[in-house]
């Protein structure tokens, strides 16, 4: 079963970490924020691991930047909460971020595995994890007349997300997963898109072009057999109508936008534009008047309490979607400056020169995902979701494998 799936290898540590991997991005869309406890249990287990000397942490130059880097978003959140002496609570909510101290310890697990079989698991199980996300979002849309699905992730713009993360890894994958998985990853592509346009939101809609040109982008490096499928074609064809079918929904949401700054009348043509601009420009006065260490990683429900009490504020949000805004008032610039440089590394490691075939994988994976999570996030949510907190280390961690594998065998 093991081989049929994901290739060769026969050890248990090669074959828990495949089955982890497909698990994952299989199943997220489904169990929702069980994926981050399941981060947060590999995390666990990948020290304990360590402590028992089972393996070693990776080498890898590239590996150990980027995870001293993300190592500096946890250190600004603890240091505004020391600062702001948020008691208990505080302490509470700098517990996400520890999640970026994550990459070295399970980075060096699944480092157990070989690149085609982390490969086969990440591939395979996006390609299904983007089905289960439309047949999900179908569901919602055309039968329980939901106006926007969300599919398990509880919010539409986290499915979006979720959903264009996995339409980049399909795409990026094609040349070095198995040839059999081809057409299985090009449905993937399809369907992700369905379930995009069906989640309604504009910020991932504008995003989107610009993550699949870069994860396009190097598939002119390759020459890719496709020997379509009459399943796979039926699968595309039904994503590719479903995506047809809710362009009236795109293009009705965009229109509006454009009238709104057209007209100037943004305040009243267009409530969800209304919001932000007020949170931002709330937002923006606090941080000024705290711009050094912020004013704590739990304090979002006392400002936007404080907000809608002086009547600057309307409808009463978790973040102030921005997610450098959100960064700036729970640590001022110091997790301002970590947030940047931890999207800076990524850039560094992606546009480096690749040997083989799974580095060019590895960093195609990352700079889209880079578009992919930062873009949308600018006027929405990032690393105060556990979801999206969890799906994004787990993509960089793998892909980060990728881009230090070694591996040089030609795929057909």
């Amino acid at each position: 079963m093991f081989e049929m799936l994901f290739g060769t290898g026969d050890s248990l540590k090669e074959r828990n970490n495949a089955f982890a991997t497909f698990s994952f991005f299989a199943l997220t869309a489904v169990i929702g924020s069980i994926s981050s406890v399941f981060l947060v249990c590999f995390f666990a287990w990948a020290l304990w691991c360590l402590y028992e000397k089972q393996f070693q942490l990776v080498g890898h130059r590239n590996t150990i930047i980027v995870a001293m880097i993300f190592a500096l978003y946890p250190v600004s959140e603890l240091l505004s909460f020391a600062v702001n002496q948020r008691g208990l609570a505080g302490f509470g909510a700098t517990l996400g971020s520890m999640l970026f101290l994550s990459i070295l310890p399970v980075s060096s697990r699944l480092a157990l595995s070989s690149p085609a079989n982390t490969v086969a698991a990440m591939g395979i199980g996006s390609a299904l994890g983007a089905i289960a996300c439309l047949f999900n979002s179908l569901i919602e849309v055309y039968l329980l007349d939901v106006g926007r699905a969300e599919a398990g992730l509880g919010n539409p713009s986290v499915l979006a997300a979720f959903a264009l993360s996995l339409c980049c890894i399909c795409i990026c994958l094609l040349p070095v997963i198995q040839p059999k998985w081809r057409n299985l990853l090009v449905a993937g592509v399809f369907c992700s898109l369905g379930a995009i346009v069906l989640a309604g939101t504009r910020a991932v809609w504008l995003a989107t072009p610009v993550a699949i040109f870069l994860a396009v982008l190097p598939l002119s490096k390759f020459k890719i057999r496709l020997d379509f499928r009459p399943g796979y074609i039926l699968t595309g064809f039904i994503a590719s109508a479903v995506a047809l079918g809710g362009l009236g929904l795109v293009f009705s949401k965009m229109k509006a936008t454009v009238e709104s700054f057209q007209t100037g009348k943004m305040i009243t043509s267009d409530a969800s534009i209304a919001d932000r601009l007020s949170l931002w420009s709330f937002g923006w006065e606090k941080a000024k008047a705290s711009w050094l260490f912020g004013y704590g990683p739990d304090a979002m429900p006392s400002l936007m309490l404080e907000g809608q009490n002086h009547g600057e504020l309307v409808n009463v949000y978790t973040h102030f979607h921005n997610f450098m805004l959100t960064g700036l008032l729970h640590g001022g610039v110091f997790e301002l400056l970590a947030l940047i440089l931890v999207f800076a590394v990524l850039i560094w490691v992606s546009i480096q020169k690749s040997e083989n075939q799974f580095q060019v994988a590895g960093r195609s994976i990352l700079l889209s995902i880079v578009a992919a999570t930062a873009l949308p996030a600018m006027v929405g949510i990032l690393f105060t979701h556990d979801i999206i907190t969890a799906v994004f280390l787990f993509i960089v961690i793998i892909s980060l494998n990728l881009a230090s594998s070694q591996n040089k065998t030609k795929l057909g």
